[in-house]
Parts: C-alpha cells; structure tokens; sequence
C-alpha cells in the first residue's frame, strides 16, 4: 500500500492522467507518449498496444530529483504490437508492485531502460519478438522477486527471446538477488555485461555460453555470493577467479 503522504503528494497527478490513459488504445497518430512522475498510481493493470506511430514511451520521468511511483500499485504490465516503437523508459518505483511483466511484438524497440526499485515485487518476466533491441538497462533493486531468469538470442522456450541484436545489458546493484538460475546464452553480438554490486545474490546456477563478442564483463562486489560453479562456452569455471 502507499502511504498517505505519497498518496496526498501525488492525488492531484493521478486525478489528471485518469482520463488519458483510458483512450489510449485509440489514438492511431500518437507519436510520443510522456506520462511524469505519480501518474496512475492505484491503477490495477496497464495495458498499451495497436498505436502503429508510436515511436517513444516515458512512464515516470527520472530527469528531476523525485522518484516516480507511476502505476505503483499496478498488477499486470503490457506493452504488445507497437511496430513502431523504438525508446521504452520506466521510471524509478514505477510498477513496484507489478507481478507479471510482458514486452512483446516490438520490432523496432531499440534501447529499453527500467530505472530503480521498479517492479520490485515482479514475478513474471516475459520478452519476446525485440528482434532489434540493442540496449538493456534495469536499474538497482529491481525485480528481486525473479526465481529463474534467462536472457537467450534464439530458443524454442524461453523468457526472453529473440535478443540476437542485444549489445549493452547493464543490471544494477541489489537487483535479482533471489534468482536461484541464471543464464545468458547465444547473445552473439552482446558486447557489454555489467552487473552492479549485491546482485543475484542467492544465484546457484550461473550459465554463460556463446557470447562470441563479449569485450566486457564486469561484477560489481557481492554478486554472486553463493554461486558454486559456472558454466562458460562449455568450461566450468570458479566464478572468483577471473
């Protein structure tokens, strides 16, 4: 629940987007979507799809110094066939309490970035058809209620696919600290891999494998702290020695 300072803070800002986000579904010309901090926040689900224009998507701006706690209490989170799209941004403590998250039929989608603390209490993770997406940023503390993750280039079944054309995936501190698998797999233009401290803490299995242009990888401090071994292109390896 938010608390009732937050909650009388924001009220004025929720008041003013209710009415927007309802016709959403029916603007074919819509270009650019900026919905700033506080917007909907006891909203129960979002869903945005079938805008053939839209190019860009800011839920929750991060450019001042507030956090956004847009759709907080929001369930279940949806962004689906928007061919257009090319920039995803979701700002800190936005969907904190979201328990599914799906990205689908997004084939334009270039850089996607999930700021911190946001969907928080996540338990469904869900990429699919970004057969273009370059760029991926999730910041600290976020999705700490992620089990298993994945992040493959092409699979029959998986959590996320279709990521052949991922370069820069950047994970924040503290972010998916319960998540007992990890795997990233035939990524085969990943360049950059970082992953800020304190993350996948409670990660026992780690794959890495066909990551044929990785250049960089970088783990901040006390991240995997109860990893036993790690497989990399086929070699286990102490994940502590390199």
């Amino acid at each position: 629940r938010i608390s009732n300072s937050i909650r009388n803070y924001l009220n004025p800002l929720i008041a003013e987007y209710v009415f927007v986000v309802r016709l959403i579904t029916d603007l074919p010309s819509l270009s650019s979507l900026l919905m700033d901090n506080g917007t909907c926040m006891e909203f129960s689900s979002f869903s945005l799809s079938s805008l053939p224009q839209l190019t860009d998507c800011i839920i929750g701006s991060d450019e001042t110094d507030y956090d956004s706690y847009s759709f907080y209490c929001c369930r279940d989170f949806a962004i689906t066939d928007l061919p257009s799209l090319q920039t995803l941004e979701l700002g800190s403590y936005s969907f904190y309490s979201a328990h599914s998250f799906t990205l689908s039929n997004l084939p334009s989608l270039i850089s996607l970035s999930i700021n911190n603390f946001a969907f928080s209490k996540l338990t469904s993770f869900v990429l699919s058809g970004l057969e273009n997406l370059a760029s991926l940023s999730i910041g600290n503390s976020s999705m700490n209620s992620i089990h298993k993750l994945i992040f493959k280039g092409m699979d029959e079944w998986m959590m996320t696919d279709d990521l052949h054309s991922l370069e820069h995936l950047t994970i924040g501190s503290e972010s998916f600290r319960n998540a007992k698998e990890v795997t990233f797999e035939n990524l085969e233009r990943l360049q950059t891999l970082l992953i800020g401290d304190g993350s996948f803490q409670k990660t026992v299995n780690l794959s890495m494998s066909n990551l044929l242009n990785l250049l960089s990888l970088s783990l901040g401090t006390r991240c995997l702290k109860k990893t036993t071994a790690t497989l990399y292109c086929g070699i286990l390896f102490d994940p502590f020695d390199f």
